[in-house]
């Protein structure tokens, strides 16, 4: 590991805009998005391909504008002194100034100008104030450079194309459009006004107008995108903004708040909550969590799951539309391309043109094992926590389809197996979808079918929860039927995957691959623990046996003594920090507190050092090491469970459980880091009550008192067992 030691820091450094051609891996990026809508920019408020290929303003899984960069009117770039996005995430701010001429008539600060920038349904929505704060007029030219190449998200990823569409010549230089082999037709449109002087040219607009001393002026920029005339209402900048307010208000009215005794760890959480109001998108069915930009600004099922699960206690409208959303959407029909069959539960949804053609398989794609049992899981919690058994009643038909293909597939193959039935769909279809996910002990690709570790475990929860359900539909039989079933599972994955001499004291195979087991230790065994399959003799020795594989960031995906171990691979050695999250919450259940503590503390200080955004993944380099956690090179941020996971972290500490039908707050073995003495929750849902509740540490243990807000009177319980 010597090589380690050689590694140096890499600082976020923004990119002068026209000095380079080159994209700039390190500069940094500014994310704003609306429902469908996105948009990446840079330090100077634009959007540069030189910064990087991924930037952009994205509707529909299509860029509706590839370059947006705002200059002088003689090509001259602003010089950027600094930019940041709101709090409430809706607006980017972006201060500039004039960097002088090379003669010298001009000094540099002659002309200052700020950039507020929103996104709301189909616009990109600009305000561009222009201040002099010289004692001289000063005539102010600008020139926007903008251009729209329609690019499909997936060619934009990598995939290559071998025909593309049409782009139109218009006779209008404010209007690009592009004519898809789709037959839709996509357009571009830019507006300005509150100039005197506007002048359009193709890929090009300049505005000028001249500033007396101490004034101002103000440029308005509309760009909007459209689809086959589909188009939104027109609105000005200052009512987008508004009903982005009070949009987001409204749904932080259905949310819990928390606040801890730490400012630091709060910021963490603050971050967190914004980014998932950022993702939080409205469909027919209700919220849903898109889970990250830029890649993956969709609905997914696994992530829309998993998200609604960490968020669940006290967020439930989350899980509610995931819920909704993901039942309207099952599949009905068998159909190797997509890899749908009846029950299954959405990998995920795209749109686009490629989509559109077949040339990719993700317009409603099923290529996931994991989605229909975490569906399960996630509806019996749902149900548990809010009492809401209206809701299950309206999607019976659905939960009875999925709980068929779950409980089908143990009957037929005694575990949760996949192998892909199309060569264009994912080979591996677990969280970890990488095509080298999966080895052997020597290193070597495994072979399919594939049975993993963890999706063994939701299934075990799935059908537990399942049980439940069907209790309170008055199916005693089916219910009955799954609980015994559960415990066949469980049977059958201790004698299948239990490894004793894996790792220092036993541990679970990676997976089941042509029946033969992959002897690596890996975080899929630990979200084992999670989900309760493990015994509770096993839960210590796999805890010693995960030892190795905590870098001090959080829990790699593969522990360092594996032949496929590589802390810079996507799968195989990186650390998640969802995945650490979930484990620590297993962890935490089981009573192994002190990894689950250190897994928390390692993603905390983590998070400081991402500025309390963590990425999708970080690399698996030995925290101790370096010091400082390595970037993984092109990982989402802001992602949605990446997010999420302080909130799985925080509620598996104070092991908090809700029965909304019982109205009853339950802390099992309450806990709290070091570091925080005391953690308030008001605004908590329980059933159709409202509590608030503040936990106090002393010491070791965890202490709370609870207050009533509204609706009827809630009974709270401590148990202490450890």
């Amino acid at each position: 590991m010597n090589q380690l030691m050689s590694i140096t820091r890499v600082q976020d450094a923004p990119v002068e805009a026209g000095t380079t051609r080159h994209e700039n891996p390190n500069a940094p990026t500014y994310v704003l998005k609306h429902r469908e809508l996105q948009a990446l920019f840079d330090a100077l408020g634009n959007i540069d391909p030189a910064a990087g290929r991924d930037r952009g303003l994205y509707w529909n899984c299509t860029r509706f504008l590839s370059r947006y960069v705002l200059r002088f009117g003689d090509g001259r770039s602003p010089v950027g002194l600094g930019a940041f996005v709101s709090a409430d995430h809706t607006t980017l701010f972006a201060d500039l100034t004039d960097p002088g001429t090379d003669d010298g008539r001009q000094k540099p600060g002659s002309i200052y100008l700020h950039r507020e920038t929103l996104l709301f349904e189909q616009r990109l929505l600009e305000k561009l104030i222009l201040s002099n704060p010289t004692q001289e007029p000063r005539k102010v030219r600008l020139r926007i450079d903008w251009e729209a190449d329609f690019r499909d998200l997936f060619e934009i990823r990598g995939s290559r194309r071998k025909k593309r569409g049409t782009h139109r010549e218009t006779g209008d230089p404010r209007r690009q459009e592009y004519l898809g082999l789709d037959g839709v037709e996509r357009v571009t449109r830019i507006e300005l006004h509150g100039l005197e002087a506007i002048r359009h040219e193709e890929g090009r607009v300049f505005a000028e107008t001249t500033l007396e001393p101490r004034e101002q002026r103000t440029l308005m920029i509309s760009i909007l995108c459209e689809q086959d005339g589909e188009a939104s209402a027109a609105i000005d900048f200052q009512g987008a903004r508004q009903m982005r307010t009070e949009w987001e208000r409204g749904v932080l009215g259905g949310m819990a708040a928390l606040r801890l005794s730490h400012e630091v760890f709060q910021s963490w959480i603050d971050q967190a909550r914004t980014d998932l109001l950022m993702l939080l998108t409205d469909t027919p069915q209700g919220l849903y969590p898109y889970a990250g930009t830029p890649w993956f600004c969709a609905p997914f099922g696994r992530d829309g799951l998993i998200t609604a699960l960490q968020t669940l206690w006290f967020a439930p409208a989350i899980a509610r539309g995931v819920l909704a959303f993901l039942a309207s959407h099952q599949a009905r029909e068998h159909d190797a391309f997509s890899e749908a069959e009846p029950g299954k539960i959405l990998h995920e949804s795209r749109k686009g043109e490629m989509v559109a053609l077949r040339e990719v398989p993700y317009g409603a794609y099923f290529g996931s094992a994991d989605s229909p049992p975490l569906f399960l899981k996630l509806l019996g919690r749902y149900v548990r926590q809010t009492g809401d058994g209206d809701f299950l009643r309206e999607h019976e038909a659905a939960f009875r389809r999925t709980l068929g293909w779950v409980r089908g597939k143990l009957a037929e193959e005694g575990f949760i197996t996949y192998a892909r039935h199309h060569e264009s769909g994912l080979v591996h279809q677990g969280w970890k979808d990488a095509d080298d996910a999966v080895t052997h002990a020597d290193g070597s690709r495994a072979e399919p079918p594939f049975a993993l570790a963890e999706i063994q475990g939701y299934a075990f929860a799935a059908l537990r929860e399942a049980a439940e359900l069907l209790d309170l539909l008055g199916d005693a039989e089916a219910a009955a039927g799954c609980r015994r079933e559960s415990e066949d599972l469980r049977e059958r994955f201790e004698r299948e995957f239990w490894l004793p001499d894996l790792g220092e004291s036993g541990g679970y195979a990676l997976a089941l691959a042509a029946g033969r087991p992959c002897r690596v230790l890996s975080s899929n065994a630990a979200q084992c623990l999670f989900c309760g399959i493990v015994p509770g003799e096993k839960a210590a020795a796999l805890a010693r046996s995960l030892e190795t594989s905590f870098s001090g960031w959080g829990l790699r995906t593969i522990d360092p003594g594996a032949a496929a171990y590589n802390p810079l691979s996507y799968h195989n050695g990186s650390v998640w920090p969802h995945d650490s999250a979930i484990a620590m919450a297993g962890l935490s259940r089981c009573g192994q507190r002190d990894l689950a503590e250190r897994i928390l503390e390692g993603l905390f200080a983590a998070a400081k050092d991402y500025d309390f955004r963590l990425p999708e993944l970080m690399s698996g380099f030995e925290r101790r090491k370096l010091g400082f956690p390595i970037r993984y090179p092109n990982a989402c941020r802001p992602q949605a469970w990446a997010a999420g996971c302080v909130f799985m972290m925080l509620e598996a500490a104070i092991g908090i459980r809700i029965d909304g039908a019982r109205r009853e707050l339950r802390f099992r073995d309450p806990w709290l880091p070091a570091s925080i003495d005391s953690l308030e929750v008001t605004g908590l849902r329980v059933g159709e009550a409202r509590v608030g509740v503040r936990l106090t540490r002393r010491g070791r243990t965890v202490d709370f008192s609870l207050r009533e807000e509204e609706g009827p009177p809630v009974t709270a319980v401590l148990e202490r067992t450890c």
